[in-house]
């Protein structure tokens, strides 16, 4: 994953993909879940919370 051109994570996704990530990276609040039939992850976006995209330009 990168942030601002710096690599911020990489490797094996279930490790890299954190909710930390996602907030530091896109500015959005989100829950990342487990497929319960396949173990993959799934995210779960805060819908709610859509200040970071105000605060970053993007309403």
């Amino acid at each position: 994953m990168l942030h601002e051109g710096a690599v911020v994570g990489s490797g094996i996704l279930r490790k890299v993909l954190t909710a930390e990530l996602l907030e530091m990276v896109f500015g959005v609040r989100a829950a990342v879940l487990e497929r319960p039939l396949t173990g993959d992850p799934l995210i779960a976006f805060d819908q709610r919370a859509p200040a970071a995209l105000v605060v970053r330009g993007i309403s």
